[in-house]
């Protein structure tokens, strides 16, 4: 249980305190989602579940929980916005078909910076599950494939957002991400990518072939997606990169995670990632209504390789020769003319 002491208060976001855990509890209780009666008999905690980013569950001893996010200030925005998240559950938590792949926004404030969201107790990240499924799942896969296609359908009709723009396009213009030159070895990595013309032909091409045709998440990648094995379900969090823009961009951060998964130089070789791309390109296919085909799916994939070259640089602890590899994988499966499912996968997707 912590400790229940006043937080020191700091310009900006209410969570920016001495103890974020201590703070998001206070919070949970004093707006009444966890009564004192439930502490007293349950007792109650705070996690700081992102290190930076300001987010603490807060966990009844009754499997009761909450998330609570700072809402960052529009200076510390960065890869991500908190109003474009905060827009996102306030306009799609209206709609019974959007709502059902979304935390619920149980509170949210202005003045003090944050917002409480339930806690999805009965989920668990993606990339974490156990008891039986694992992100090998062929199933599982074809459930986070249906999820995303019939969110993208169901969200087309969210005209009022803001225009999702992702900041890999704007690495090589004044609007480029600032950590980008802040690191001695992101600058280097950026250098190198602006140096590389199969790298910025992907980049163009991307640009050139963006069509914000329905509401993306924008940084779709296995951590993201909660699954509930029983009954099945998929539900996304962290928005923060949501609004208008291209499915292909969701789709493909989908696939370059089954492919950053297998690390290998020739990823559909290994059976088992072709069959879960196979199965969630099924699956999407199906819900969504988007024709997702290789010639322009191809491009965008490249473009989440070059992404995640550009976040495992920023780790002090990624693995030896995984940003290299990304990078490889960008040139080869961007540039590839042909598919790189085996055919039979190729029918199973449509």
């Amino acid at each position: 249980m912590v400790n229940y002491i006043a937080p020191e208060r700091r310009e900006g976001s209410l969570l920016e305190t001495r103890s974020l855990s201590a703070e998001a509890v206070r919070q949970v209780i004093g707006r009444g989602f966890i009564s004192p009666a439930e502490v007293h008999r349950h007792g109650v905690r705070g996690r700081d579940v992102s290190q930076s980013n300001g987010v603490v569950l807060v966990e009844a001893g009754n499997g009761r929980s909450f998330a609570v996010k700072a809402l960052r200030s529009a200076d510390d925005v960065g890869q991500g916005s908190s109003q474009a998240e905060l827009d996102l559950y306030r306009t799609a938590g209206a709609d019974p078909r959007l709502r059902a792949f979304l935390p619920r926004l149980c509170y949210h404030d202005d003045e003090r910076r944050l917002m409480i969201l339930e806690g999805l107790n009965t989920s668990r990240r993606l990339d974490q599950l156990s008891g039986g499924w694992s992100v090998f799942s062929t199933e599982v896969a074809g459930w986070f494939g249906r999820a995303l296609g019939e969110w993208h359908h169901a969200s087309r009709g969210l005209t009022e957002l803001r225009a999702a723009d992702p900041w890999l396009f704007h690495i090589d213009s004044e609007r480029r991400l600032p950590a980008l030159d802040a690191m001695a070895e992101l600058r280097r990595l950026t250098t190198r990518v602006l140096d590389d013309p199969p790298l910025i032909v992907l980049l163009e091409r991307a640009r050139a072939d963006w069509q914000p045709e329905t509401v993306i998440h924008g940084d779709v990648r296995l951590s993201n997606v909660m699954v509930e094995a029983s009954p099945a379900r998929i539900r996304f969090i962290d928005w923060e990169m949501s609004g208008r823009g291209d499915p292909a961009w969701d789709v493909a951060g989908a696939i370059q995670e089954y492919v950053s998964i297998a690390a290998n130089p020739d990823p559909f070789a290994e059976a088992g990632t072709a069959a879960r791309v196979g199965a969630f390109l099924a699956a999407y296919g199906s819900a969504s209504g988007f024709e997702m085909a290789w010639p322009r799916l191809r491009t965008f994939v490249g473009c989440r390789l070059i992404l995640r070259a550009l976040q495992l640089a920023s780790r002090p602890q990624h693995p030896p020769g995984t940003v290299d590899l990304h990078l490889e994988l960008a040139r080869s499966l961007g540039h590839r003319s042909e598919s790189p499912l085996p055919k039979q996968t190729l029918a199973a997707a449509g």
